[in-house]
């Protein structure tokens, strides 16, 4: 393998920040790019939650500060979007118009919420929660919310139902795509137990209703499910 091998990381989560260091071990001589469209190093995404119930603060979630990536001698640029891979030429395109080159491309960016169907308007209450700069933004707004509806089925949305249980005043819908919750990882049994833990905490379980889009009318927001229903 080539020794000054040029490596880009398109992410820097869990896989991102791993596959970094090993190669670091592995190849010492290596060049490594790591790029990130956060404005922050790695952190524990599944922390998210505790950020926003004051459990915790950015600080403690933060797992590698700036000071790894110089130990380790990883170039980090955050707050930067790649807009597309020209694999003919080896290069990434970035936001900010330029082009890196690369050897080899890793991209572990993980998951990103589709919102074709909809815009994600903070200003009109509309939130995402993957990045701490959604948790940030959450935050702000959640104290003033009457209402919210949440759909989403992973750990962290679990995680952010039970802390909106804790807010007596506020009315709490959870949109669940099938019959029953996460049949693809759950039994039966299992779903029901989390399911009789939401309703038991004044959660309204909606049932076969998956987030189709959002529509304003007259300055109130519906959610449009796949079946057309409001």
């Amino acid at each position: 393998m080539k020794k000054n091998l040029n490596v880009v990381i398109i992410g820097n989560g869990v896989a991102g920040a791993k596959a970094a260091q090993t190669i670091r071990e592995l190849i010492p001589s290596s060049k490594i790019t790591m790029i990130s469209n956060e404005d922050t190093p790695f952190y524990f995404r599944p922390q998210l939650v505790d950020f926003l119930s004051g459990r915790t603060t950015q600080k403690k979630i933060v797992s590698k500060p700036d000071g790894f990536y110089s130990k380790n001698r990883i170039s980090l640029l955050k707050g930067i979007e790649v807009l597309s891979v020209i694999s003919s030429r080896n290069q990434v395109l970035l936001s900010s118009k330029k082009k890196i080159g690369y050897d080899k491309l890793l991209i572990a960016s993980g998951i990103r919420i589709d919102s074709s169907g909809y815009k994600l308007r903070k200003e009109e209450n509309i939130f995402s929660l993957q990045t701490l700069r959604d948790a940030k933004e959450l935050k702000n707004k959640l104290p003033s919310l009457k209402e919210i509806t949440v759909f989403g089925e992973n750990i962290l949305a679990f995680e952010f139902l039970r802390l909106l249980s804790s807010y007596p005043r506020l009315k709490v819908q959870y949109l669940i795509r099938k019959d029953r919750l996460w049949p693809e990882f759950f039994d039966k049994r299992l779903s029901e137990i989390i399911e009789g833990i939401f309703e038991n905490n004044n959660i309204e379980l909606i049932y076969k209703s998956e987030a189709y889009g959002i529509i304003k009318n007259r300055g109130n927001f519906s959610i449009v499910l796949k079946n057309k229903k409001e």
